[in-house]
């Protein structure tokens, strides 16, 4: 039931009409109401109502405190957790401003130099990684190579030996018995 509802039963029921309030379970004495008017009126609705009334309110501010323990909780823990690395941060920040402009200056470099020095040992790491993995697919080639260089080495002696013996004979003088 509406605001605007509510007081227009109420109205009714001063001018003598409580029979849309009895539909809603307010038995009115017409005597009172119309000796004592509108304390009669509050007076019943406070008694058959007011506990319900209370009882809303109390239920009200039950929420409310327990949104409210909810919100002491979290702010809790949100104050052990967050507060000590603000607290080591702000000691950092205090250090930091009483060191002299040189070492101000030094402390800048290194901490600008971290993610590049990080950087480029990521680099590292991954062409390394990048160097095994192609020294271990090329194991199996190598090996072919070698072999086949081997015998090609082993090919070109033996064809070098045999050019030899063949100039060798062909230009070595006769002995004089032969001719």
């Amino acid at each position: 039931m509406s605001v605007e509802s509510a007081f227009d039963l109420m109205g009714r029921a001063l001018n003598g009409h409580t029979e849309m309030l009895g539909r809603y379970g307010i038995e009115l004495d017409d005597t009172r109401l119309k000796t004592e008017g509108v304390s009669y009126l509050v007076e019943k609705l406070g008694e058959d109502y007011g506990g319900t009334a209370t009882a809303l309110a109390d239920l009200r501010l039950q929420n409310a405190n327990g949104w409210g323990d909810i919100q002491e909780t979290v702010g809790d823990m949100l104050t052990t957790l967050i507060n000590p690395p603000l607290n080591g941060l702000k000691l950092l920040m205090d250090a930091y401003n009483s060191l002299s402009p040189v070492m101000k200056g030094f402390v800048a470099g290194i901490v600008v130099a971290i993610p590049l020095i990080g950087t480029i040992t990521t680099t590292i790491t991954a062409l390394t990684a990048a160097y095994h993995a192609l020294q271990v697919a090329m194991n199996p080639v190598a090996g072919i190579i070698g072999i086949a260089v081997g015998a090609l080495s082993a090919l070109g002696f033996g064809l070098a030996a045999a050019c030899a013996t063949h100039i060798s004979s062909s230009t070595m003088p006769r002995p004089i018995r032969d001719r």
